[in-house]
């Protein structure tokens, strides 16, 4: 006989009409998580490491419908996918190898359950247990979904075309190419009272004959043994998953993002246990923002407001300070390389141009290449400037305009196989990069005698 798990609020679905699929004893009761069975046939995998069950009743549900498939084991073997064969109709249970220390251990009322493989054998009576916690959270956002979807049919004549219950999230697709947030609110506000006022959920095995005369948010996607389940007052939808007997045990229902795919409109959204987890992570997120702000967490989001407006201020109050320093550095080098000239030292090349070879390690490039540009703006001056860090050698190499007949991109062709870089750039401004960053000192002293 099968065992039902604890539901002292609802006790077991209401169904009407005759179930086509008895073997299946999730349709019959949800809250099914313990049971006995008959192994009917076992396929071993080649590798050994799993096998292929099939059972002459089950409680497992498969995985269909946008529903994830239940878990648990079957005596010492753990249940790790159920899925569908679709040719026969069988419920296959996929088992993973016994624990050692469960290897021998009893697996149903009956001996001899494990065969030669090490999976129990066929013919053999199993004790099957579903993962209570895993088969309510299923049965809640299935649920749940199905009052957000009719709830959205009701207010704004939005269908549903597709649902995925996710580990995380559970997603529908809409018809519809937007949602405001008005919207969101008010689809929520009608689920949410659904829930509240604690109403029956039945599943109904039905003719063609009879869905035809239903609302139905959906047409059925079979002709025989059609299954509709039943929000009283609230909906009507075909359906072959596992749901509570009452919408109390759905739980608040929140919607927890909104999306466009494909032109339409995606809904992620919680239920339930899970909504809960959801409220409590953003709740300790928000009051901890809240103490390390002295603000309440009604005021939090104002409070974060004002920071970013500050730290965009300081921010651009900062690049306006580092570009006048790079101003400044930029005039102190070119002074000290018409110094360097006026002596007969490196810092003046061929017809007066001034020359700046500098090597700054540690330097982020986007400096190095603003210092670069700097220079190049004052009249007859070429920078060759590098910087290395983490690995990697970098070049930047600049010229100003007046020296039109200076092409730097045959220069740093030439120079990059120093570093065994990259590189490329226009005839006044080039830059690369490579591995070597032993070899940006030869690099820097060839690019002087090319330049200057």
């Amino acid at each position: 006989m099968s065992q039902s798990g604890p539901n002292p609020q609802s006790g077991p679905n209401p169904q009407s009409g005759p179930n086509p699929h008895p073997e299946r004893l999730y349709y019959g009761d949800a809250y099914v998580t313990r049971f006995e069975a008959t192994v009917t046939s076992v396929a071993v995998a080649s590798d050994g490491r799993s096998a292929t069950v099939v059972l002459d009743r089950t409680a497992f549900y498969p995985e269909s419908g946008g529903q994830p498939d239940d878990r648990g084991r079957l005596g010492p073997w753990p249940v790790v996918r159920v899925t569908e064969d679709e040719a026969s109709g069988q419920v296959l249970h996929t088992l993973a190898p016994a624990a050692a220390s469960d290897a021998g251990a009893q697996t149903g009322p009956g001996p001899g359950a494990a065969g030669l493989s090490g999976f129990p054998a066929a013919g053999a009576l199993v004790a099957g247990e579903v993962d209570a916690a895993r088969r309510r959270d299923h049965r809640q956002q299935h649920a749940g979904q199905h009052l957000l979807s009719a709830a959205f049919e009701k207010l704004f004549d939005a269908s549903t075309i597709g649902f995925h219950l996710g580990e995380e999230v559970v997603t529908i697709d809409l018809d519809r190419p937007s949602l405001s947030p008005d919207e969101v609110r008010r689809v929520e506000d009608l689920s949410n009272a659904a829930v509240l006022e604690d109403r029956p959920i039945v599943a109904h095995w039905m003719t063609w004959e009879e869905v035809s005369r239903l609302p139905l948010r959906k047409p059925p996607t079979r002709r025989e043994g059609i299954r509709v389940v039943e929000v009283r007052d609230f909906d009507w939808s075909p359906c072959g998953g596992t749901h509570p007997a009452r919408t109390g045990e759905i739980g608040m229902v929140k919607i927890i993002g909104v999306d466009k795919v494909r032109g339409n409109v995606r809904v992620a959204f919680l239920c339930g246990d899970r909504a809960l987890r959801d409220y409590r992570l953003k709740d300790d997120v928000v009051r901890g923002l809240a103490a390390t702000l002295s603000a309440s967490p009604a005021a939090v989001s104002e409070a974060v407001r004002r920071l970013a407006e500050q730290a965009q201020q300081s921010g651009k109050e900062l690049l306006e300070a580092r570009a006048a320093l790079i101003e400044y550095e930029a005039d102190a080098l070119w002074r000290e390389a018409a110094a360097a000239g006026a002596s007969g030292a490196n810092g003046s090349g061929a017809d007066g141009r001034r020359v700046v070879v500098r090597r700054f390690d540690g330097r982020p490039m986007a400096e190095v290449k603003l210092l670069a540009a700097r220079l190049a703006a004052r009249p007859q001056t070429v920078a060759v400037l590098a910087t290395a860090g983490d690995g990697q050698a970098q070049v930047a190499l600049a010229r100003s305009t007046d020296l039109d007949t200076l092409d730097l991109r045959p220069i740093l062709k030439e120079l990059l196989p120093v570093i065994g870089g990259r590189g490329g750039g226009s005839p006044n401004a080039v830059q690369g990069g490579g591995p070597n960053t032993a070899g940006l000192d030869e690099l820097l002293r060839r690019a002087q005698a090319m330049v200057g």
